[in-house]
């Protein structure tokens, strides 16, 4: 959630390199049957782990997260408003419920039957339940927890990020599940943006949508998840300042989802012409192949060892609750 900056050659050896990787990953879509998006995560693992990447790359590599901010922007020229409207509220409600579910399980789990500390737990609840890295940066910065746990609970939902990538597509087609539900079954269940988006696409651009559509959903609850868990950190002893707490709540909405919104309304309001939609689609098609390939440089062996054991039990139980879960309220909602 916090802002980032690069300097032009930064910016240059970053951009270069996820270019180069996109279109490796598209090249390769010719003789590989997995899709575009994916085959880019797989380039970037291969990157990250097998070529010494100097600090100037690595920092300028970042821009994979505006990229991705920016083509889920793009996106919403592909949604129809009636479709959203028609199936807003009752992805809302699905989303409250899962929240609320995912945020009990781990921190019932981990405090409760692991007995794992207090701080700890609510970065691990924070990141599962809303989005991930994301939520767990915002939560950290609320109730100034110690700089490992902030490093476990990051490095346990990017393992999972990883393993669900690969593991949720196979399994959809085995359920046999129609597109729109399989997409919004991944958004409600998997933990970060950028894995819900490639796992989605990986099954059918169609369940990519629905699949960014409904994190998109979660994700505008980090603020009030934020200031619920400061709350409940504050020392009352002490002065509150509530306009601050509330101050910062408003900081930590993710902003670009108002310009997905905005472009979902723009699009079905003005019709621009089929040519121009089919531009923006394709646009938004690789900012995401920029993206993925981005993500996959994040992953690194030293995750799981850095991680330890009993997080990535946790983090394994409430995957699959919450998954389970989110299949059933799925199969009574759609």
């Amino acid at each position: 959630m916090h802002s980032l900056s690069y300097s032009i050659p930064e910016l240059v050896r970053g951009l270069a390199l996820l270019t180069a990787s996109a279109l490796v990953a598209k090249l390769l879509t010719v003789v590989v049957p997995l899709p575009a998006l994916l085959v880019a995560v797989f380039i970037g693992i291969l990157l990250t782990n097998l070529v010494a990447l100097n600090q100037q790359t690595q920092t300028g590599l970042q821009i994979y997260k505006p990229c991705l901010k920016a083509g889920i922007v793009l996106m919403g020229v592909q949604f129809t408003l009636s479709d959203v409207v028609a199936a807003g509220p009752r992805i809302v409600l699905l989303v409250l419920l899962v929240i609320l579910l995912s945020l009990g399980v781990v921190e019932l789990l981990s405090a409760r039957g692991f007995g794992l500390p207090s701080k700890f737990t609510s970065l691990l609840a924070a990141g599962i339940a809303i989005c991930g890295t994301s939520a767990i940066a915002a939560v950290a910065g609320s109730i100034d927890p110690k700089e490992d746990h902030i490093a476990y609970a990051i490095a346990t939902v990017l393992i999972f990020d990883t393993v669900a990538i690969l593991v949720f597509p196979p399994l959809g087609r085995f359920l046999n599940l129609a597109p729109n539900v399989f997409g919004v079954w991944v958004g409600l269940s998997m933990f970060s943006t950028g894995p819900v988006a490639a796992a989605g696409f990986a099954y059918a651009d169609s369940a990519g949508q629905w699949a960014t559509l409904t994190k998109l959903t979660r994700n505008m609850f980090i603020g009030i998840v934020t200031t619920a868990y400061a709350f409940r950190y504050i020392d009352f002893g002490d002065d509150i300042d509530i306009p601050s707490l509330l101050s910062d709540a408003r900081k930590q909405f993710p902003k670009f989802v108002l310009g997905f919104l905005g472009m979902i309304l723009l699009t079905n309001v003005v019709q621009p012409p089929a040519p121009l939609i089919d531009v923006l689609a394709r646009a938004s098609e690789w900012l995401f192949l920029l993206a993925f390939a981005g993500f996959g440089i994040q992953i690194h062996p030293h995750n799981l060892r850095q991680t330890g054991f009993v997080p990535l039990i946790v983090g394994l139980i409430s995957l699959l609750l919450i998954s389970i879960a989110s299949l059933l309220l799925l199969n009574t909602a759609f």
